[in-house]
């Protein structure tokens, strides 16, 4: 009777539990089980993701500058033997003068070629309807008119579509002012974030790490360790990469003599925080510009938009970023579109660098349950 309980223990044991595809459906069906859980009951989490949606601005400026300047923080610390607090001082205090700098400065010669660029843009447009006119015949243009005639009323009259328009115009008031509110809030918040953040820099870890159990401290911590590494390394060197860009975008447009060149080239290195997608975005807009200026600017433009390709691609990435990221190209321009659908903007930015701690964190649980099941050996 005992070895017929052991063979069939042993039969169960090996075919079901000691089954590794046996496991891995378990873990699928957990993971299903989860989704549908939380599917219905997704109206308790929505006051928390209203919060997180509220942080989420000024958490990202904050976690840039965080990224940037704590290095810098514990270089300066560790150097000069000094606190910590009062580093972080100086450092907030060098930053308030560089700001200054740049209200007086440089954001007054961007926003003045903003302002002749919006003032131009219409001939512009004209001269790009003229082209199309040009290439098209009139019953292909007719046929575009009429798909585009959005503004035609029907049945409607003149006091509702007066109506319409004033709700509309208030909605869109509301909303701007909104927004601009929510804006300036972020921004006033952000420098206070991002000093308690450098403040208490390498705690948060332990802080957590102090509500788990015991035996699985380490493996949280080193986790965490490797997380705040991957993010570190991306962001601090995509904001290296923006900069250089941007340098390089500014020297090489003011050589050829194009107009708006300080603001395309902030414009292009901002775009630099979007992998492979953001500088031919940037390219758009420039070749416009130049198309209407003569036939060698854009041929110009061009030779600028390769040479800082080739800077970028073979010089700054190589040497800011590296290899550290180890994702795949197609891999990125799928997280991007994703995150660009479900995020917007702030999705774009961030895919990436979460996607990447998102894989750590799979990684090191996946090795611990190599470890722990003995499935793998």
């Amino acid at each position: 009777m005992e070895d017929h309980s052991h063979n069939s223990h042993s039969w169960f044991w090996k075919l079901l539990i000691n089954s590794k595809v046996i496991s891995f459906l378990c873990i699928i069906l957990l993971v299903l089980l989860i989704i549908f859980v939380y599917t219905k009951i997704a109206f308790v989490f929505n006051p928390v993701w209203q919060i997180i949606g509220l942080l989420l601005l000024p958490m990202i400026i904050s976690g840039i500058f965080f990224y940037m300047l704590n290095p810098l923080v514990n270089i300066l610390t560790k150097k000069f033997k000094c606190q910590r607090l009062l580093v972080i001082t100086i450092i907030f205090i060098i930053l308030a003068i560089l700001l200054c700098w740049a209200i007086f400065s440089i954001i007054p010669m961007i926003s003045y070629e903003w302002n002749e660029l919006l003032t131009n843009w219409p001939s512009y447009l004209d001269k790009i309807d003229r082209v199309i006119k040009s290439l098209s015949t009139k019953s292909e243009i007719n046929s575009i008119s009429k798909r585009l005639s959005i503004f035609k009323i029907k049945n409607h009259s003149g006091t509702d579509y007066v109506n319409q328009i004033l709700l509309a115009t208030t909605n869109s008031f509301n909303n701007i002012l909104s927004k601009l509110a929510y804006i300036v809030i972020s921004l006033i918040t952000s420098p206070l974030i991002l000093f308690y953040l450098l403040k208490d820099s390498g705690h948060f870890s332990d802080y957590v790490a102090h509500f788990l159990p015991t035996k699985t401290r380490p493996e949280f911590k080193k986790i965490m360790h490797q997380v705040n590494t991957q993010m570190s390394n991306y962001i601090r060197g995509k904001v290296l990469v923006a900069l250089g860009a941007f340098v390089v975008y500014l020297i090489g447009y003011s050589l050829i003599g194009l107009n708006y060149a300080l603001l395309v080239g902030a414009v292009a290195g901002l775009l630099t925080f979007v992998p492979y997608v953001g500088s031919v975005i940037a390219l758009i807009p420039v070749l416009i510009i130049s198309y209407f200026t003569s036939i060698g600017m854009v041929i110009k433009v061009l030779i600028v938009y390769f040479v800082e390709q080739f800077i970028e691609g073979r010089i700054l990435t190589p040497t800011v970023i590296g290899n550290s990221m180890k994702i795949y190209p197609i891999t990125i321009l799928v997280i991007i579109v994703v995150g660009g659908k479900l995020w917007g903007l702030a999705g774009v930015i961030l895919a990436v660098p979460v996607y990447a701690a998102i894989k750590v964190i799979v990684q090191e649980v996946f090795y611990w349950y190599q470890q722990k099941s003995g499935l793998y050996k």
